[in-house]
């Protein structure tokens, strides 16, 4: 493969891989938003009896703690498939 059909070819599954990691974030935001627009009483109800933790804490911790390992997944991904690239180029 050529070096211009290599990185062609990499630009492209960068970009399929970056528009699944965005639909992935913007379902879980969007669930986040209707369950606490249309279901109030689920997002406020405890996680644990007498706990200090609602569902909707619990959900929103989760979609940050998704975004924070999405990027070291992506980050991980993308240095691969570069280091992977440079040694065609090579």
């Amino acid at each position: 493969m050529t070096t211009s059909k290599a990185k062609s070819a990499y630009l492209k599954w960068r970009s399929r891989f970056v528009l699944k990691l965005a639909l992935f974030h913007f379902t879980l935001v969007i669930i986040f938003d209707l369950l606490g627009a249309f279901a109030p009483e689920i997002m406020t109800s405890e996680v644990m009896t007498g706990g200090d933790f609602s569902v909707g804490i619990v959900f929103g911790l989760g979609i940050v703690f998704s975004v924070m390992l999405s990027a070291v997944f992506y980050t991980y991904q993308i240095n691969k498939k570069e280091v992977e690239l440079s040694k065609e180029s090579n």
